[in-house]
């Protein structure tokens, strides 16, 4: 059988239903000041606005991490902007988020029923965290690492494939969380044929061997940046088993802990 797509956005109203969930977001952020950086915005802003040369391969103003999609190409580019206009980065967000939801939406309508998936598409959209996404920049980590993720699922419900595993490439370049749309590409419900028949098992197959080499590839080249910016890597114990393990989780703990309180870790700091 040949799968049901979605209407034409325009005349599909439970798509623009989903979109609309995005404005009651909007309308709470502006409690606050959105869009206006904060904490470790200041970090990465300083880093791209007077770090000197741009450069993909370092950690785009954090010690920690390799994100250039979320952190150089995005402070670059909005940088000035959440300065001069910072609303207009929110609108910005919103519009992001909004496209989320409805790729989301669309991605399901060839395996699920309009009104489930429609539900599902705008479940992203009502959560708590969703106030934040918006007004905080640095969310634009979480931000985009979900939009295109979420675009790589509906590529693969319209079976192209090699543009889904962009797409997953382009997520795990904005955080490493998109990890997860690996195995949701291998077992996603709506998963088609470039035919528009539901894919077959050797499909998924195909599928799950092209986002294993995509992971594969983003995880050499996360490690290599690493290593050539001195981001600081998890500490390696002198013991085995669970003794190393304790070691890399209090190491763990203590990173997030430290780059949520926007406090430079003195570690990183000796190594550079």
């Amino acid at each position: 059988p040949i799968v049901e797509h979605s209407p034409a956005l325009s005349r599909d109203s439970l798509g623009l239903a989903v979109a609309r969930k995005a404005l009651p977001v909007l309308i709470t952020a502006c409690g606050g000041r959105p869009g206006e950086p904060v904490a470790d915005d200041f970090g990465f802003l300083h880093h791209a606005l007077f770090g000197g040369r741009f450069d993909w391969l370092d950690g785009g103003g954090s010690p920690l991490y390799w994100r250039p999609l979320s952190r150089q190409i995005y402070y670059q580019l909005l940088g000035p902007l959440m300065l001069s206009h910072p609303f207009l980065v929110a609108l910005l967000h919103v519009v992001a988020l909004a496209a989320t939801g409805v790729l989301l939406y669309r991605a399901l309508r060839p395996g699920w029923s309009a009104p489930a998936a429609a539900t599902a598409g705008a479940f992203p959209l009502l959560l708590e965290g969703a106030r934040q996404v918006i007004a905080w920049p640095s969310c634009a980590q979480d931000l985009l690492a979900m939009l295109f993720g979420v675009a790589a699922l509906h590529a693969l419900s319209r079976g192209r494939r090699a543009f889904a595993l962009t797409w997953l490439a382009l997520a795990l370049l904005c955080k490493e969380t998109a990890i997860a749309f690996a195995p949701a590409l291998a077992l996603w419900p709506a998963h088609s044929r470039a035919d528009g028949t539901p894919a077959r098992a050797s499909d998924r197959l195909r599928t799950a061997a092209g986002a294993a080499l995509v992971l594969a590839g983003w995880w050499l080249a996360h490690e290599a940046v690493s290593r050539h910016a001195r981001l600081l890597p998890p500490p390696l114990a002198a013991v085995e088993g669970a003794s190393q393990l304790l070691a890399q989780l209090a190491w763990a703990v203590r990173g997030v802990w430290l780059d949520a309180l926007s406090v430079r870790d003195p570690a990183a700091a000796t190594a550079r």
